[in-house]
């Protein structure tokens, strides 16, 4: 299924054949957001961030945007600065590589020390 992205106005896919990986495994995401400063969450709450971009066929990001912050951090700004040095597998769709509009999600859980 393909729509345009209303920030870059390009055709993206959301539900490819196969959805773009990570090369070198969601370890390797998870190493990189272990770089995140963040201050401790004092509340019992959870607090989260999003943010998304598009990975091109030819697996090159574009279109990054925050779409949800932690409020009085730069949480989310650090995640786009951050998937910058994950190499990605584009999405696979009618055995051809397409361009795939990709989110990720971050939590911070309640009173960390």
């Amino acid at each position: 299924m393909m729509f345009t992205d209303t920030l870059t106005h390009e055709s993206v896919y959301r539900m490819p054949d196969k959805i773009p990986a990570i090369k070198g495994g969601v370890e390797k995401l998870i190493e990189e957001f272990k770089k995140l400063k963040y201050p401790p969450n004092k509340t019992s709450m959870p607090k989260d961030a999003e943010v998304a971009f598009i990975i091109d066929a030819n697996g090159k990001l574009s279109g990054k945007r925050i779409v949800k912050n932690i409020q009085g951090t730069d949480v989310a700004k650090q995640m786009l600065l951050l998937i910058d040095n994950v190499k990605w597998v584009p999405a696979i769709c009618n055995n051809e590589n397409v361009p795939f509009l990709y989110t990720i999600p971050f939590r911070i859980n309640g009173k960390q020390k």
